[in-house]
């Protein structure tokens, strides 16, 4: 049998195959509840879910009066954020209306009754005109504050940050980004770095060479962003 379908075999046996409620094991999340399909989320079980970005989301987060999380999907980053940072404002912003549901959810059923912001709209630039479509640096209160955002758009990384740009001389700000090719990466580092930032790219681990981060796209990388 082959070692990949064994592998399978194994953590069906272990897990079990239904989405329900399981407890995050390890990492920056441990402890953490969360609906969870093993068969697609073994990772974010183990802890190792983007674990490469961890340290610097957590130092991040302690730091930051604010997350503003573009592609937030289930709030996995929203709970981090909140178990490092007990007092920071959170707004989860994914244009799918389907996740604000289980955003809230899982802030409840781990944060009962902290405030949470859920946005689901499309985030455009500072000159839209269109009432449905978020400008981040127009449309949230974020001047004078310390701002953390995490994006991760599937390959809108660039879009986001002229969204976001208006803000930059009026708040400190950092970035974690996941680019999703080699031209994006490029294209965002340039921006940042042209804005006074020094950018970094965070390595995927040497171990992803057994256990990948399946996506089907040219790219999964991430990058952070300071002020210099």
């Amino acid at each position: 049998m082959p070692l990949r379908s064994l592998a399978r075999r194994l953590k069906l046996a272990l897990l079990g195959r239904e989405t329900r409620l399981r407890r995050i094991r390890a990492g920056a999340a441990r402890g953490l509840r969360m609906q969870i399909d093993p068969a697609a989320k073994t990772q974010r079980i183990l802890g190792l879910d983007e674990r490469e970005i961890q340290p610097v989301f957590v130092a991040c987060s302690r730091w930051a009066d604010v997350l503003v999380d573009v592609g937030s999907s289930d709030a996995y980053y929203g709970l981090i954020y909140r178990r490092h940072n007990s007092a920071g404002e959170i707004h989860l912003i994914d244009i799918n209306p389907a996740f604000a549901p289980l955003q809230r959810a899982h802030f409840e059923e781990n944060f009962p009754g902290t405030p949470v912001h859920c946005h689901s709209r499309f985030v455009g630039p500072l000159d839209s005109t269109d009432p449905s479509v978020l400008v981040l640096s127009r449309d949230l209160p974020l001047r004078g504050r310390k701002v953390l955002f995490k994006i991760d758009v599937d390959g809108w990384e660039l879009d986001i940050l002229r969204s976001a740009e208006g803000l930059l001389p009026h708040a400190e700000c950092r970035f974690i980004i996941e680019t999703h090719s080699i031209a994006l990466e490029r294209a965002c580092a340039d921006f940042l770095s042209e804005r006074g930032f020094a950018v970094t790219i965070i390595p995927n681990a040497w171990w992803r060479m057994l256990i990948p981060e399946r996506r089907p796209l040219e790219q999964n990388r991430w990058l952070s962003a300071a002020r210099r």
